[in-house]
């Protein structure tokens, strides 16, 4: 080989070991990349299942969920819209509800409308709602002296 065709071999083989030495470089620091991932936790919610994306192409009826206070003078809901063809909330759902939990009284139905309208049509969720608030009864005396 002439001294040319030497020079150029040997530049070439510099040029290679340089790149490999890149290319190890970088899959050094992958791996400690793909290390550290993996010894960090993962938050779940960060992540979407393929359960998760099926699920959210099956249309979901809107719904409420009544909660009751401890002391029973008051129930709030939380109104959850439906997904894409589900079927909207509504106050006869509300009704159905109540009554399946037995609850009974009125209730302003106005206001609630307005609340409902918005929860289907800004496909927004409503949390503690005020559905029905009552009286803590007062200490009566009787009518006689003792």
């Amino acid at each position: 080989m002439d001294s040319r065709k030497k020079y150029h071999h040997q530049k070439l083989l510099e040029d290679v070991d340089s790149i490999l030495d890149e290319i190890n470089s970088t899959v050094e620091e992958d791996e400690k990349l793909i290390k550290s991932l993996e010894s960090e936790p993962q938050k779940s919610s960060s992540f979407i299942t393929d359960e998760e994306i099926l699920l959210s192409f099956i249309p979901s009826d809107g719904h409420i969920d009544l909660k009751v206070s401890k002391d029973k003078l008051k129930v709030t809901a939380t109104l959850y819209p439906p997904t894409e063809g589900g079927t909207p909330v509504s106050l006869q759902m509300l009704s159905n509800e109540m009554n399946k939990a037995g609850i009974k009284g009125r209730y302003n139905r106005e206001e609630l409308i307005d609340t409902i309208l918005t929860c289907n049509i800004e496909n927004k969720i409503f949390y503690d709602v005020e559905i029905l608030e009552g009286l803590a009864p007062v200490n009566s005396y009787s009518q006689e002296f003792i």
